[in-house]
């Protein structure tokens, strides 16, 4: 069975292969490819919207620091200090914050504080992009974006997990 519907193929599908000009690039379980790409073009395809090239510079016993562009993010797992990565960040774990308000407490490792850019619509979801040196993407509810006032320009601090990154390595 042929699709370009990833929603589809992870419904229906017992193995996904993912084709890239002409050739195969991942083959595996819905759940594997959903949640465990093999590489950015897959990411992409499945629906990662942030993808950030970064570098390791500190290792921790069970997490590690990588540098995107000046920004450092705390990322669950093992890596070699120096090694080159994508951070694969979904937009669905991805929790905004107008810039001021006191943080209730949270188990999220990562907080970026960044600006509003764009804001558009996807299915039930509001897709914001913010720049927080880099674009990242979060998926609120539309309910969200009405009690947090959100409009283009406006201060924002973003935050997600240090287990909700998917690492692919260079």
């Amino acid at each position: 069975f042929v699709t370009h519907d990833r929603s589809e193929a992870l419904q229906l599908a017992h193995r996904i292969g993912v084709m890239h000009q002409g050739r195969i690039i991942q083959i595996d379980l819905p759940e594997r490819i959903a949640n465990y790409q093999a590489n950015e073009i897959v990411a992409n395809f499945m629906g990662v919207e942030t993808i950030l090239p970064g570098r390791v510079i500190a290792f921790n016993h069970d997490t590690f620091l990588v540098d995107v562009r000046g920004r450092k993010i705390e990322v669950a797992g093992q890596a070699r200090v120096g090694e080159e990565v994508f951070l694969c960040i979904r937009p669905e774990e991805v929790t905004l914050l107008k810039d001021g308000l006191d943080p209730s407490p949270s188990s999220a490792r990562n907080a970026l504080s960044g600006k509003v850019i764009q804001i558009g619509f996807v299915g039930p979801y509001c897709k914001v992009t913010l720049d927080c040196g880099f674009s990242l993407v979060a998926y609120i509810t539309k309910k969200s974006l009405e009690i947090l006032h959100l409009d283009i320009g406006d201060k924002i601090v973003s935050s997600f997990k240090a287990t909700a990154i998917h690492v692919i390595r260079k």
